[in-house]
């Protein structure tokens, strides 16, 4: 929840596209979204436990 307090609620936006397809082509909800973004966030500074967040996670802040 650290990623939602330091956001304004009005930045906060879901993403709609193929950057928010799961593996299996399901829609990622809001909630998995954001816990993608954060998982990756507080683990970037070991690379290790990061690397499974890092592709899509880069993909959703691209947006």
């Amino acid at each position: 929840m650290d990623f939602v307090k330091r956001q304004s609620i009005g930045s906060i936006q879901q993403v709609f596209g193929e950057e928010c397809l799961n593996e299996d082509g399901t829609i990622m909800s809001f909630a998995e979204q954001a816990a993608v973004i954060t998982h990756y966030l507080k683990l970037e500074h070991n690379p290790r436990f990061a690397e499974p967040y890092k592709k899509k996670a880069e993909e959703l802040l691209e947006f």
